[in-house]
């Protein structure tokens, strides 16, 4: 590619900058969202848990289905496999009546799960864009990752000082539970009224 190319049309760039523009922004979203809740409530929402077992389950079922063509190793298949397993000993064990048993393994297949993400997310990562590893240098790879973290950790910051841009109406206003430390006031997020 040209400079002069270049200087006429800015999203004009060569293949390893847009895969790493792409990885980058793909991956914003659910870090910000995901760093927000933990910030303003301290949790990661059961959405968030579902989207994750979807997901992971759809991949688990496809590289079954598929295993003639793509042979993920057993142990990836496993690690796929162990949202399913969270779900299942959920609904297994009810947690409700204090089985003991049923609780730590809950917890430790939740904390197993969790530690899984990042296998899942490298899985997809390579499914939707096997370019990003084959990006030449270290330095973009780390610095994809290094950006989710950080955006991790932003979404975390502004979800604890909510009531610094937010309001307790803009939070009834998207239909969510109220954080203990939103502020009271008017919607800061709405733009218009809506006719009735």
């Amino acid at each position: 590619m040209t400079a002069d190319r270049q200087h006429r049309d800015p999203f004009s760039m060569d293949r390893t900058a847009r895969t790493f523009v792409v990885m980058v922004a793909g991956g914003s979203i659910p870090a910000v969202m995901v760093g927000f809740n933990l910030g303003a409530f301290g949790a990661v929402f059961f959405d968030q848990f579902l989207a994750v077992w979807a997901i992971s389950t759809a991949t688990l079922l496809a590289a079954l289905m598929l295993r003639s063509r793509w042979r993920l190793p057993i142990w990836g298949l496993a690690v796929l496999a162990l949202p399913t397993a969270w779900v299942a000993t959920d609904i297994v064990y009810d947690l409700d009546t204090g089985s003991a048993f049923g609780r730590v393994l809950m917890d430790t297949l939740l904390v197993v799960s969790l530690l899984a993400i990042p296998y899942l997310v490298y899985v997809i990562a390579k499914l939707i864009s096997p370019e990003f590893f084959e990006l030449r240098g270290f330095r973009l790879k780390v610095g994809a990752v290094v950006v989710g973290v950080a955006l991790l950790a932003a979404g975390v910051l502004i979800g604890s000082q909510n009531q610094r841009i937010l309001t307790c109406d803009d939070f009834r206003l998207s239909g969510n539970d109220l954080p203990a430390n939103c502020a009271e006031g008017a919607p800061t997020t709405q733009l218009w009224e809506p006719s009735s």
